[in-house]
């Protein structure tokens, strides 16, 4: 208040505030708390009130999910059209954006595990930010975190993790030695093919049906009318094996550039 500035106050629920959901919820504000980038919103303050409540003091965020903007590319229904509907070149560039802050994660030992439409929020004059740092785990053997040996490290996770609709088959069968930036490749090829395409990459019948194709590696192939280069970079960074896989996001980033330069050089053409 004697700043006059405005922020975003995150509480969690009363009725779900129990040990694991308040351990998770401190862990978000510590991990966001050290990455310093302008795609990931800082945590101006974290504690508890007098009456117990844990709560987090964010940068407060105007504007819609990547997920709205997706729904509005590919809508059929002109009452969501609006001026401010976003092209298919525009949401590249985006994810460009959104690879180049999980870069940044990477290189400092985190792994995000829980990648989106929905986790990035694209502010009212272009901000790319991705949100929601509290399934992140630390890369085992980076020193830097050693301060804080309480924090997740892959190493420690034995079960499935995140969102099903999205993830690579080491989150889904809960396999920590397996987990790493290989694995957030994967979850943004995942988003990639749900902007080619307007739909989810992958469906069941109910959740614990989706959960088992993401562990066999099931997931929708973008379409056939999408950009080739596009679709082959989909494909490349979501085999099953992680080994296989695009090993950075860097390399999933500059291809996606790549595809965007080139799209412009044929146009100048």
């Amino acid at each position: 208040a004697r700043l006059g500035r405005h922020a975003a106050l995150k509480v969690l629920h009363p009725d779900r505030a129990d040990g694991p959901r308040i351990a998770r919820f401190l862990r978000e504000a510590r991990v966001t708390a050290r990455l310093d980038h302008p795609s990931i919103p800082p945590v101006y303050e974290a504690g508890v009130t007098e009456d117990g409540e844990h709560y987090l003091l964010m940068k407060l965020i105007e504007g819609r999910t990547l997920g709205d903007h997706i729904k509005d590319l590919h809508s059929t229904d002109f009452t969501r059209s609006h001026e401010g509907t976003r092209s298919l070149r525009d949401l590249i560039e985006m994810l460009v954006r959104v690879s180049e802050s999980v870069a940044f994660a990477h290189s400092q030992g985190i792994v995000h595990r829980d990648l989106k439409p929905e986790n990035v929020m694209i502010g009212r004059f272009g901000e790319v930010l991705v949100m929601d740092w509290g399934c992140a785990v630390l890369r085992d053997g980076d020193a830097r975190w050693d301060e804080q040996p309480d924090l997740p490290r892959t190493s420690w996770i034995n079960k499935p993790f995140g969102t099903p609709t999205y993830m690579p088959p080491e989150l889904a069968n809960g396999d920590g030695a397996r987990i790493g930036p290989h694995s957030d490749v994967y979850l943004l090829r995942a988003v990639l093919v749900e902007l080619l395409s307007g739909q989810r990459p992958r469906r069941g019948i109910d959740a614990a049906a989706i959960v088992r194709d993401a562990a066999e590696g099931v997931l929708r192939r973008p379409p056939e009318d999408a950009p080739e280069a596009l679709s082959t970079l989909a494909r490349a960074a979501t085999r099953a094996d992680p080994e296989q896989r695009l090993q950075s996001v860097v390399a999933f980033r500059d291809q996606l550039q790549h595809w965007l330069d080139t799209r412009e050089a044929r146009r100048i053409v």
